[in-house]
């Protein structure tokens, strides 16, 4: 059996160098042939996946899963499964599948999951040439994610959000935006906050896509007004305390393929990271990626 092993050697401030060892120290002594890549995601080359492993295990945050298998799809045929041991900041992904790990036992348990190879396959969607798995927000979120990436040093924290957040909440101005699901223009030359979700699972678990499903075939969409500052405020607030899509004026729809467009470029984030500017066209790709789960 052969794996091949990812790990950012940032994530979990410097701890993903130190598991993903101590991983392929266990698989190897079980019989495993390992690969082992620490490369910044951003950097791997193709030749890391030009001999398909039985399984890819991925040490680091979403950002990290997700630019990880960005590059495997691009490269490989079909992708074997995966198994996600997080070591990120809100971890959404690994939350959804329900993954529990114990860092003493981490080995041992991932070992067993390898063994029993329980698949759960999930949808994953294109944004721009980009893959993702979770969500993508063109809107205020979107700004925080590219400002704090202008400003970040190291690995993120949860508090690394309130600067940048408390900044944008003031300062950002969402642009008139077209949003077409479908191909049908939902909204036209409006100012609103549109969230792409597969996911229920957002930011510090709050279900804006309460109704997500992430192997339904479908992506939600949910659309908000943000006419002004005020608008985000109290957007924002009932992320909090209620359900977001209760917000006066928002939609909540389904669909496979969604276009958005703005009178000027609008930042966008890709599960977590920030994903360029609109315009966007958004799909779901016609395979799912299959996760190893308890």
């Amino acid at each position: 059996m052969k794996a091949t092993l990812f790990a950012n050697a940032i994530s979990g401030r410097g701890e993903g160098v130190a598991i993903a060892e101590r991983l392929a120290a266990c698989l190897i002594e079980s019989g495993w042939a390992v690969g082992i890549s620490l490369e910044h995601p951003d950097s791997l080359k193709d030749e890391i996946f030009n001999d398909c492993p039985d399984a890819m295990i991925i040490v680091g945050g979403d950002g990290t899963l997700r630019t990880v298998l960005n590059r495997a799809v691009k490269t490989l045929n079909q992708l074997p499964p995966v198994l996600f041991v997080p070591l990120g900041t809100a971890n959404l992904m690994s939350r959804h599948l329900k993954l529990r790990w114990n860092p003493q036992t981490l080995p041992e348990q991932a070992l067993k999951l390898l063994k029993n190879r329980n698949i759960r396959e999930i949808d994953a969607a294109i944004c721009n040439d980009q893959l993702f798995l979770l969500m993508t927000t063109v809107g205020i979120d979107a700004e925080v994610v590219h400002q704090l990436t202008k400003t970040r040093v190291g690995p993120i924290k949860k508090s690394s959000y309130i600067s940048p957040a408390w900044g944008a909440l003031w300062s950002f101005r969402q642009p008139v935006m077209n949003v077409e699901v479908d191909g049908y223009r939902v909204v036209e030359n409006q100012r609103v906050f549109t969230f792409v979700a597969n996911v229920r699972e957002y930011g510090m678990g709050i279900p804006i896509a309460n109704e997500a499903i992430s192997d339904d075939g479908l992506l939600d969409i949910c659309i908000f007004p943000a006419s002004n500052q005020l608008n985000l405020l109290q957007m924002s607030l009932s992320a909090v305390v209620t359900l977001p899509t209760l917000f006066p004026g928002s939609m909540y729809l389904r669909g496979r393929d969604i276009r958005i467009e703005s009178a000027e470029p609008a930042p966008v984030q890709i599960d977590g990271d920030a994903g360029g500017f609109t315009p966007l066209k958004i799909g779901l790709l016609p395979f799912r990626v299959p996760f190893i789960v308890p």
